[in-house]
């Protein structure tokens, strides 16, 4: 995971606390350390970029993004997800995003990275569904 790739408002993964947390905050130390400021149990916190993981895109996170699963036409036990015209496929070893029917972008395969996308294309926050 890449700094570059992050936004506030990401969803990342903090092992030490075992849980998923918001970033709320991006910066550099005055040694370079790369630094991510979340939220975890209540808490504000700062720490290393190496102290996070990125969280792996699942079904799972598409549905709770308010993606609907769509079978595909013609395709046995194959599916797409789709959510306010944006599309995401997974198609034998790599998934894709696309939407108008024009594919746009590369391949998400971690919740920040979707979410990033999602903002880039229709300028709205992928939040999870409560």
């Amino acid at each position: 995971m890449k700094i570059e790739e992050l936004r506030v408002g990401n969803l990342i993964y903090f092992p030490f606390h075992n849980e998923n947390v918001k970033v709320l905050g991006l910066g550099l130390k005055s040694d370079l350390s790369k630094l991510i400021q979340v939220e975890t149990k209540g808490t504000i916190l700062m720490d290393k970029l190496s102290c996070f993981k990125p969280i792996p895109l699942t079904e799972e996170w598409l549905l709770n993004f308010g993606f609907e699963k769509k079978q595909m036409y013609g395709k046995h036990n194959r599916y797409f997800f789709i959510k306010n015209k944006l599309y995401y496929c997974e198609h034998d070893f790599y998934s894709f995003v696309y939407s108008n029917n024009s594919l746009e972008i590369k391949e998400p395969k971690y919740v920040h990275q979707l979410q990033s996308l999602y903002f880039a294309l229709t300028g709205q926050e992928l939040c999870e569904a409560k």
